[in-house]
């Protein structure tokens, strides 16, 4: 019996070493990193889209950051987007300190903040960066979500790993792990951790579940950091490609292209004209690999353990690098080397950060390139409420012909009413198609179509409209003036800004 009783013991005493001694290594050191998270109080302004000319409140927000080495504070891209004045602060301290945006990156929604006086991180430890978090391992999050003023931690699980939408950007994947803890409002731009290394940046929530928060893994924001080596930031490369999965599923079909026992692989419908892709990939090619890693018929590969999108590995990838394709092309096998340039000017589907929306006024009529901020503008159920031909050409851009190899896609979003323009009404929110015969491409097509020439009228085509908008040339610039000192509009601001 008592050898039992010590047997008995000996386990238990042997379960709570291995609970407690997991847990220390699970949880972060509050104290320890203390001095290292800051809270961003960030004063915006957003823009309009709807009168572009005119801009829009103040509005005050705050996120959170945490110290990375060498003066730089790393938190979201949407915590200081379109700030005009920023302050960090540490959880203890009473002084503000005033910070700048040395880069953004909006297409990951990361970006690093800097402030003038070198001595002010002296007491901060540089927080490590660890690797992709292993499903089911706990995870913290620490920062400054509302609903307080101190430091807050939260615990929670890697419940998913994957390829999915960045809220920021809007219309761009990156890789991105879901956790089981709420990424609250104050949350974003904190370091989330493993144990004391920082496995993530935590920065969107499913609002629709409970408890279902995402975070920036490590690969997404060490490519960031290293893309920014040379003082600029190039961005994640677009792929250009529209791939079909789950095609190769079908048995009959591998046989026929040729495809050996076991492999998948994803048939390509389109190759967008500005990506690095076009004219090295080409539609009906199978791609069966990347970097020598298989595809599966559903276009998900290995991962670190984890099946996620093939795309997922193309878009780690640096400027000036190549990526290497296994492709089955007219049942011929063939490697093709992809090298990573810049994209060529498209028209983007995703959200845009300037400082003004680029337009242009003439005659009282105002050209402005579609984008997803100008569909914003018909209210927050845009994506039902706005022209349906907007939203066609916008989302289907690459594959019309039309836009293909279009910079911008122009509408006339309104009009400064006046004689001139009384006639142009019923064309409000159409797409521009040519001016007098010239097709545009572009904004900065539009000044020296309407303005240039010695036609008697000025003649607009619009796409899929047979009527044109005829207006006589000579009255519209004598009129130009008029109506931009009729409505308070400063010529400086009217001129389109790139």
């Amino acid at each position: 019996m008592g050898v039992i009783l010590f047997v008995r013991s000996a386990i238990f005493c042997l379960v709570l070493y291995f609970i407690f001694s997991t847990d220390e290594s699970i949880a972060v050191s509050l104290s320890r990193v203390r001095q290292s998270v800051f809270k961003i109080n960030a004063i915006s302004q957003g823009v309009n889209y709807s009168q572009p000319w005119l801009p829009r409140r103040q509005v005050r927000s705050s996120g959170t950051g945490f110290y990375i080495g060498e003066g730089r504070i790393l938190t979201n891209a949407h915590v200081v987007a379109q700030s005009q004045f920023l302050t960090v602060l540490r959880d203890g301290d009473d002084n503000p300190m005033v910070a700048t945006i040395k880069f953004i990156a909006h297409d990951s929604d990361l970006a690093i903040l800097g402030v003038d006086d070198p001595g002010y991180f002296t007491d901060a430890l540089t927080l490590n960066f660890g690797g992709l978090p292993k499903l089911r391992r706990e995870v913290s999050t620490v920062g400054y979500p509302k609903g307080g003023e101190q430091i807050s931690v939260t615990e929670g699980v890697v419940s998913r790993i994957g390829f999915r939408n960045y809220v920021h950007p809007g219309a761009m994947k990156h890789l991105l792990v879901q956790v089981d803890s709420a990424i609250n409002s104050g949350n974003s731009g904190g370091p989330v951790f493993q144990g004391q290394e920082v496995v993530g940046v935590a920065f969107q929530a499913y609002t629709q579940a409970e408890n279902t928060g995402y975070i920036i893994p490590v690969p997404v924001i060490k490519r960031f950091l290293v893309d920014i080596e040379d003082g600029v930031y190039h961005g994640h490369p677009a792929n250009g490609l529209i791939t079909l999965q789950g095609v190769m599923a079908n048995p009959a079909l591998r046989e026929y292209h040729g495809l050996k026992e076991g492999e998948g692989g994803v048939k390509v419908s389109h190759v967008a004209i500005y990506a690095s892709t076009y004219g090295v990939l080409k539609k009906n090619d199978i791609i069966l690999s990347i970097n020598s890693r298989p595809i599966g018929v559903d276009g998900k590969l290995n991962f670190d353990g984890e099946r996620v999108s093939f795309e997922a590995v193309f878009d780690l990838y640096q400027l000036g690098e190549n990526v290497n394709f296994g492709l089955v092309r007219g049942k011929k096998r063939l490697e093709a080397s992809v090298p990573i340039n810049l994209a060529r000017a498209h028209h983007r589907l995703g959200n845009s950060y300037p400082e003004y929306p680029r337009f242009d006024i003439f005659a009282g009529l105002v050209f402005t390139p579609l984008s997803r901020g100008y569909l914003k503008s018909f209210g927050r159920k845009w994506h039902k409420n706005s022209p349906l031909h907007l939203r066609y050409a916008h989302w289907y851009s690459r594959v019309i012909e039309r836009f293909a190899t279009a910079s911008d896609i122009i509408v006339l979003g309104g009009r400064l009413p006046d004689p001139i323009n009384s006639y142009a009404s019923r064309f409000e929110e159409k797409i521009l198609d040519k001016v007098n015969g010239v097709i545009i491409n572009g904004l900065n097509d539009i000044e020296s179509a309407l303005t240039k020439g010695d036609e008697k009228f000025i003649v607009i085509n619009f796409w899929q409209d047979k009527t044109p908008l005829v207006i006589p040339r000579k009255e519209a610039l004598k009129r130009h003036n008029a109506i931009l000192k009729k409505y308070k509009i400063q010529p400086r601001r009217w001129l389109h800004e790139g």
